[in-house]
């Protein structure tokens, strides 16, 4: 008889982004969850955690995941895009901004640091008291 062995947190983690991508959300974070108990100190472990349960809206448990991704990985710069987005879930547009800022610093030529550009444009006309180039005067 094949003696069974515990899942590690790779397995659990890469379960994990396959529920992710189907959409099944919960059955998601029950995976990264169990990959960040077996293996705390991986910082994507906790960062898939932070996103996924930013995309089902519990804001308070995916900002404890992003900031221990940060904790562990203060270079990441995924974290600070996904800290951004919850910051403007939140609709706290300093802390967004300084999130996206920090994202655009840590490498300007990425695919994420484009993103991070275009969402700061986006609030521009805002903050100079424009109306939003989608919005009608």
């Amino acid at each position: 008889m094949a003696r069974r062995r515990r899942a590690r947190g790779f397995e659990h983690n890469q379960l994990g982004v396959t529920f992710y991508r189907s959409g099944a959300l919960d059955l998601a974070i029950e995976r990264f969850e169990l990959a960040t108990r077996r293996a705390p100190w991986v910082s994507s472990y906790w960062l898939n955690l932070g996103v996924a349960f930013l995309d089902k809206g519990i804001l308070g448990k995916a900002e404890a995941a992003i900031k221990r991704a940060l904790e562990l990985d203060n270079k990441s710069q995924s974290a600070y895009f996904h800290l951004a987005k919850l910051h403007e879930k939140r609709e706290d547009e300093a802390a967004a901004r300084e999130a996206y800022e920090k994202a655009i610093e840590l490498d300007p030529r990425t695919h994420l640091a484009q993103r991070a550009r275009e969402r700061l444009e986006e609030w521009h006309p805002r903050l100079l008291g424009m109306p939003n180039s989608g919005e009608r005067s």
